[in-house]
């Protein structure tokens, strides 16, 4: 699916696709893009940009939005489906927060995103920050050989439930 830039309200401007879906909004007074990875079409478009084994694992995770510094990501960026921009994008929206920031992010106060997050498990637990550049052998927060987050199971009902009066017993 393509990506392409239009202008939506006044007060912000929206990332959006060839059929109107929002990818990302950045509000005038801010200095945060919030890419809406949570949404089923945008994250859509994402699942159609991993290629690899480890990128379609962690896309099945559950997503969250993802907050960006404003203007430190473009779409071109994510159109050439650059392995360490979709890396990224993954841990960034499957993560969860850094205990301690790496120091990389300590350093520069995160770019481009606003959190360090990583992933347990995936790409040696490089945080998104640093896996964005490509400059995860670096990462203070890498873990080698950790065993991966899982998505969390659904667990059935059974398969018939029978009710007993408060006298009765099975």
């Amino acid at each position: 699916m393509a990506l392409s830039r239009t202008s939506a309200e006044s007060s912000a401007t929206s990332n959006t696709t060839n059929t109107d879906i929002a990818l990302s909004r950045t509000n005038e007074n801010s200095d945060i893009t919030t890419w809406f990875t949570s949404k089923h079409e945008v994250d859509e478009i994402l699942r159609t940009m991993c290629h690899t084994e480890e990128q379609q694992v962690a896309w099945a995770l559950p997503a969250d939005d993802i907050d960006a510094k404003a203007r430190t990501i473009k779409e071109s960026q994510l159109k050439t489906g650059r392995p360490s921009y979709i890396n990224a994008f993954l841990i960034q929206s499957r993560g969860s927060d850094c205990t301690t920031p790496c120091s990389a992010c300590q350093k520069s106060g995160g770019h481009p995103f606003v959190r360090c997050k990583r992933l347990q498990g995936f790409w040696n637990g490089s945080c998104a920050n640093c896996k964005w550049k490509d400059h995860s052998k670096n990462c203070s927060v890498v873990v080698m050989g950790e065993a991966r987050t899982t998505a969390p199971q659904q667990i059935e009902g059974p398969e018939r439930v029978i009710e007993l009066d408060d006298d009765e017993e099975e």
